[in-house]
Parts: C-alpha cells; sequence; structure tokens
C-alpha cells in the first residue's frame, strides 16, 4: 500500500481556459470520434485542392499538404504542450479552424477552382492510350496494389515491432497523460532524447480517434508520398512520363520500405522529408522563389525532427545539389544562393528549438546524450572501407543459405579482424549475411544490384546530360560514404538507409529511361521487383497477410469439397515426403495468425509471443484491484506500450497514473511529482525480477 497523491489541475489550465470553452461549444454540436477525423481527413483534402488550383499538379499539390499538415502539427504540439493542454479538445479546434481557414480561401477562388476542374476534364477526354500508356497502367496498377495491400495492413494491425514497444508508442501514451511532450523520468532513454516529429503525428491521430487503429498511417502516408516525390524529383531530371511511372514503381517495391509502411517506426518519415528537400532544394536553385524556399526550409527542418540520421542525409543532399548549381557561377549570383541557403538553414533549426532546448536542459546536448552507441568511435579509411563491404553484403542476402555462407566467408576473408573491431561494430554484434523478412533485418537485394549498376555505370553515360542528375548522383554517393563512415555497423543497418534507396530509385529509374528502353525492358524489370517484393507484402511475420483463414474450414464448407479437397489429400497422403513439402507451403493459407482475422490483443505480441500470457495476466490483475497509481520497473529495452494498451490508457487520459521507478538514467533528476510508493508496481527488470521481492510490497 502507500500514500495516494492528490491530483493537482495541470498547470496551465488557465492559460487554455478559452481554448478549451471554445471547444466544447464544437462538440457541443458535433460527436463521435468518426467526426474528429473527418476533421483532419477534410483539411488535407482541402489542402491539395488549395495548392492544386494555384500551381496544376496534383503531385505537388499532395506534397506541399504533407508538409504544411506536418507543420501545423509540429508548431501546435509545441505551443500546446507549453501549456500543458495536449488534450481532444484543444487538438481538435486546431484543425478545425485550420480547415475552416482553407475552405475560406478556396471559396473565395471558386472561380479558378472551376475553371481548373474543368480543364483537367477536358485533357482527360483527349488522351489516349499506346503502346506507352499501357506500360503506364501497368505501372499504375503495380505501385497501387502495393499502396491499397499496405494501407489494408496499416490499418489493421497494431503497432508491434520491438522498438514501439519500447519507445515509439509508450512515449505517446506518457505524452497523452502528462498532457505535454516534456521529459520526464524513464528507464527507456530513448522516450526522451529521440527525435519527436513522427510521434507527434502518431500523438494527433492517437488522440483524435481514441486508440491506436490509425497509429501505422504516419509511415503509410509518408510511403505515399515518398513514391510521389520520386516521381517528381524524376520530372526534375528530364526523365519521361512512362519514366516517372517506373521511378513510383521502383520506390513502391522496395522491400524494406514495404516493411516499414505498415509500422509506426520513423525511417520511411525521414525519407520522405530527405525527399522533399532534394526535390524543393532542386525547385529554389531553378526559380529562387518564396513558395521554394519555404517548403526547402521546413522539409529539412522537419528531417532533423524525425531522426539523427536525417543530419548526414540531408548534408550528403545539400552539399552535392549546392555545388552542382555553384558551379561555372558569378560571385554574384553564388553570393545571392548562398544567402538563401543560411536562409534555410536557419529556418530549419528554428522549428527544432523545441526539441533542442529539452535535450540541452537534460543531455547537455541538443541530439542526443554523450554516450550515443550508434556513432562509430574511429573515423578512417579502414572503418570506411569496412562498412562499405558490410552494409552492401547485407543486401546480398538471398533465401539460398549456401549462397548467403559463400558471402560471409568472403567478407570475413577480406576484412579478418577489422569485421569485429568494436570501434565500428555496434555493441559487439556478430556480422552475418541471412536472409529475413523483418522490419528491421530485410535487405534490399535486387534494388542493391540495380543501384550499385546506376553508379557504376552512370558516370560514363552521364558527361553530356545536364541538369540536375549530376546532383543526385553525387547525393547518393555522399550519403553511402557519410553514412559508413559516421555510423557504426549494426544488423538493422538496412532499415536505417531507407532515404539511400529512396533517391537512389530515381537513379535506377534515369538508367532505364536514358539507355534500356529497348521494346519490354523496363516492364520486365519492374515485374520482376514486383514478384519478389511479395513475400515482404504479404509474409511479414509480425504483420502477416497470409494465412487468409484460421483454419481448413473453408474447405469443408466448399461445394467442391469433394473434388478439390478429399481427392487430393488422398492423393498426397501416398506420398509422405511429398506431404511434408505440401505442409509447410498450404499451411500459409490457413494456418497461423493473420492481421485477417487474428484478435487484435495477440497481434501486439507477434513480435515475442512467450510475453503475451504474463501481460495479459499481470494487468487483468491490476485492473481487477482498480489502483490510483502504477509504477514500473523496467529496462531500457523492455516492452512497455503493451502495459498501456491492457489498461486503456494509451489513447485517453485516465484516473489511473502509470510511471516509472528507481530509475537510473539522468532523467531522475526532473523534477516530477510522482509518488515513489504507488499502489502496484509491474516489474520486467531482470535484476528486480532476480532479487525477488520489493521492500513493502507483496508479490502477487
Amino acid at each position: 500500500g502507500s500514500k495516494t497523491l492528490e491530483r493537482n489541475t495541470a498547470a496551465g489550465d488557465e492559460e487554455g481556459f478559452l481554448l478549451e470553452g471554445f471547444s466544447r461549444e464544437i462538440l457541443s454540436a458535433v460527436h463521435g470520434d468518426d467526426m474528429t477525423i473527418s476533421v483532419l481527413l477534410f483539411f488535407v483534402i482541402s489542402l491539395i485542392n488549395f495548392y492544386y488550383v494555384r500551381k496544376n499538379s496534383i503531385r505537388d499539390g499532395i506534397v506541399k499538404s504533407f508538409l504544411v499538415t506536418f507543420f501545423i502539427l509540429l508548431i501546435s504540439t509545441e505551443l500546446l504542450s507549453v501549456f500543458n493542454i495536449i488534450t481532444f479538445q484543444s487538438i481538435l479546434v486546431i484543425w478545425f479552424i485550420s480547415t475552416l481557414l482553407v475552405i475560406v480561401d478556396i471559396v473565395l477562388n471558386w472561380q479558378v477552382v472551376q475553371t481548373q476542374f474543368l480543364h483537367q476534364i477536358k485533357e482527360a477526354k483527349s488522351y489516349r492510350v499506346n503502346r506507352t500508356g499501357n506500360l503506364i497502367i501497368f505501372l499504375g496498377i503495380i505501385t497501387c496494389l502495393i499502396l491499397l495491400v499496405t494501407l489494408l495492413i496499416a490499418l489493421k494491425a497494431p503497432p508491434n515491432n520491438f522498438d514501439s514497444m519500447t519507445y515509439h508508442m509508450a512515449r505517446v501514451s506518457h505524452w497523452i497523460q502528462n498532457q505535454s511532450v516534456r521529459y520526464y523520468p524513464t528507464a527507456i532513454p530513448r522516450q526522451n532524447y529521440s527525435m519527436p516529429l513522427a510521434e507527434f503525428g502518431i500523438l494527433h491521430l492517437q488522440i483524435l480517434s481514441r486508440g491506436d487503429h490509425l497509429a501505422n498511417l504516419v509511415q503509410w502516408f509518408s510511403f505515399l508520398i515518398s513514391v510521389v516525390l520520386v516521381s517528381l524529383i524524376s520530372r526534375e531530371l528530364n526523365i519521361s512520363k512512362q519514366g516517372q511511372w517506373i521511378s513510383a514503381s521502383v520506390a513502391a517495391t522496395l522491400p524494406m520500405v514495404i516493411m516499414q509502411s505498415t509500422s509506426t517506426q520513423n525511417d520511411l518519415v525521414v525519407g520522405a522529408f530527405c525527399l522533399s528537400f532534394a526535390y524543393f532544394l532542386i525547385r529554389l536553385n531553378r526559380d529562387l522563389n518564396r513558395d521554394a524556399l519555404f517548403f526547402c526550409s521546413i522539409s529539412i527542418g522537419f528531417a532533423l525532427a524525425t531522426k539523427g540520421t536525417s543530419y548526414i542525409y540531408c548534408a550528403a543532399i545539400g552539399i552535392s545539389i549546392g555545388i552542382v548549381t555553384l558551379l561555372g557561377k558569378k560571385w554574384k549570383e553564388i553570393w545571392k544562393y548562398i544567402q538563401n541557403y543560411i536562409l534555410v538553414i536557419v529556418l530549419a533549426l528554428l522549428l527544432n528549438v523545441g526539441i533542442y532546448s529539452r535535450n540541452i536542459h537534460l543531455y547537455k546536448n541538443p541530439i542526443s546524450p554523450p554516450n550515443q552507441r550508434t556513432v562509430s568511435e574511429e573515423i578512417s579509411l579502414k572503418v570506411l572501407f569496412s562498412n562499405l563491404v558490410r552494409n552492401g553484403g547485407a543486401h546480398l542476402a538471398t533465401p539460398i543459405e549456401a549462397s548467403n555462407q559463400i558471402l560471409n566467408t568472403g567478407v570475413r576473408n577480406l576484412l579478418g579482424a577489422e569485421i569485429e573491431n568494436p570501434a565500428s561494430t555496434f555493441n559487439n554484434s556478430p556480422y552475418q549475411i541471412k536472409f529475413y523478412i523483418s522490419d528491421d533485418d530485410s535487405g534490399n537485394f535486387l534494388h542493391f544490384l540495380l543501384l550499385s549498376s546506376s553508379i557504376l555505370v552512370l558516370p560514363l553515360l552521364m558527361r553530356k546530360h545536364p541538369g540536375w542528375s549530376k546532383g543526385i548522383f553525387l547525393s547518393v554517393i555522399l550519403s553511402i560514404l557519410f553514412y559508413s563512415l559516421l555510423f557504426k555497423w549494426q544488423p538493422w543497418g538496412g532499415r536505417l538507409q531507407t532515404p539511400i534507396f529512396l533517391l537512389g530509385s530515381v537513379l535506377i529509374t534515369y538508367l532505364i529511361d536514358n539507355y534500356l528502353t529497348q521494346r519490354a525492358i523496363p516492364g520486365a524489370i519492374v515485374t520482376l521487383l514486383f514478384l519478389a517484393c511479395i513475400p515482404y507484402l504479404l509474409l511479414n511475420p509480425i504483420r502477416p497477410v497470409m494465412p487468409f483463414w484460421e483454419d481448413d474450414t473453408v474447405f469443408y464448407n466448399s461445394p467442391t469439397k469433394e473434388i478439390l479437397y478429399d481427392r487430393v489429400t488422398s492423393y498426397v497422403n501416398q506420398y509422405p515426403a511429398l506431404k511434408e513439402k505440401m505442409a509447410s507451403f498450404t499451411s500459409l493459407f490457413y494456418e497461423g495468425r493473420s492481421v485477417l482475422h487474428t484478435q487484435r490483443k495477440e497481434l501486439y505480441f507477434l513480435g515475442d509471443f512467450s510475453l503475451h500470457d504474463g501481460y495479459r495476466g499481470a494487468t487483468k490483475m491490476v485492473r481487477d484491484l482498480d489502483p490510483h497509481e502504477v509504477g514500473l520497473l523496467m529496462d531500457s529495452n523492455d516492452w512497455e506500450y503493451p502495459i498501456w494498451v491492457l489498461l486503456k490508457q494509451h489513447a485517453t487520459r485516465k484516473p489511473i497514473t502509470i510511471y516509472h521507478l528507481e530509475v537510473e538514467d539522468i532523467s531522475k533528476e526532473l523534477k516530477v511529482l510522482n509518488n515513489p510508493f504507488p499502489d502496484i508496481v509491474l516489474v520486467t527488470k531482470e535484476e528486480t525480477t532476480k532479487r525477488g521481492h520489493i521492500p513493502g510490497y507483496e508479490l502477487i
């Protein structure tokens, strides 16, 4: 037992009084969670229309709407956090007012909207399908099919990968409880110092929908935007319309991109922002207008606010495109460009002031704690070569184990003792080339081969091609070099390299569109990429689409049972070896868990189902005891988010308060009014479980 702290009104409630009161007036007229999501969706659609009627480009409109949505999201989250009023009512008001302003502008420009709409109808009627058009239709079908299947998975599956269970989603639950994104004592330091913008998006969706059913959409929409941006950058490189569709298909079939698009990690989000930075930097250098300057600035600002790896990728993009732009220019022109670049960087850093200030206050470092384990401790040509070989080799894994063993042996013989260099290897992780279908460890085999070929061949072919192609080529090269030089080799490095492969999709397309257009080669390449990505699309072990049914009852209920099932079964039973081989294949269709039919509470644990019974049993006991406070004793890599879900505390602020105890991280210095003796303590910390008791508490 323990004393119970009095529930005090959160600081800043007075400041938020007018905003809260206005929101209640809105809620009194309209109710329901569907309405809140409709407000956000209608805002995005309206914003796309807003930009579309001005630029006559639906792709530009979609990208700009995506960026403006995140601009409102970042600014509003930081402001509401200052006054401790990150609540359902406050967030709803933010999006309601934003939508209203866009609608007013559309109404004022209604004549322009009508004109553009009629123009597009006229163009559509005059469009004729030819041989090129048939290929474009084929490419469009492939791209849309991947987008639709991943959207289904994103909506049906809960967040359930390792990082989401430990910190991505857990930090969102803390923010909702605290009504602020301020730092708090935690045994999982990444919940505080990791760049938060992707989770800000989840935060808004979580609060508005009162659940996590839409949490995966932040990454999925980033997937959609990345596909669009790859095609737009291709357009800037004077790649044909067919080539732009090829680039979209190449990006959409990236195995790691497909895996990421249905999760709540942030690699696709940062990839989308890096692509938008590249696109709008090209536009800024070409046009030197305020529109491009604004979107270029917020793109790099958002990338920096999403993930630490973005610093090297944005540096590579900025240096490369900047060099290509400034070469051959006179000093007066160069100074004008430099002024714009300085302004872009300043505005980008200003967007991150809130994040930097919180990190500096606690960690004395604007980006991460000084003991960050992922940064290489040795910068040398030896480390660069070693990491280039190891990072590249990881993408060459195939389902053929013999091939993987040959590659492993070759890499070990080539690198010798350097393969285990602790200064350039994360946490002494053993290096191995092994085939995975995984959010963290999957490689991009075919895309790696195509990108490597493009990097080797294009310098010989690109000499007569002026324009931005050289800037994109150099961006990819520098991104690869910076990543391999500055970051330790990590088993999950393929995930962190997502922005490289997205930008590399443009290079692959440039090669195909300019030099491999003969007959059916483009269609054959995309078809091969699509077939190779199907396992990643349907067989993700923690978010599987297959099997389609829970068991084989579908066969028994079928009118063709006697022909289709009984006869085949009777035949197969005569050959045990054949039966064993077929069992592993047929089980894909009717045995095991799937996002289509498995209970959502089970799907949370597919990353490690051995935890299921313990978490379900413990949280049921907590709910039965109805405590006021629940303390957590955890190690830095323990799963926290399922506790919030099973206690139904993950999306709304409830009477139960959940917080960490006996924190060893520097965050223990933060002054918060948490009771050191909560009613119940949930323990996953290995040291405590071995000890078997906590003074003053009974083990239940």
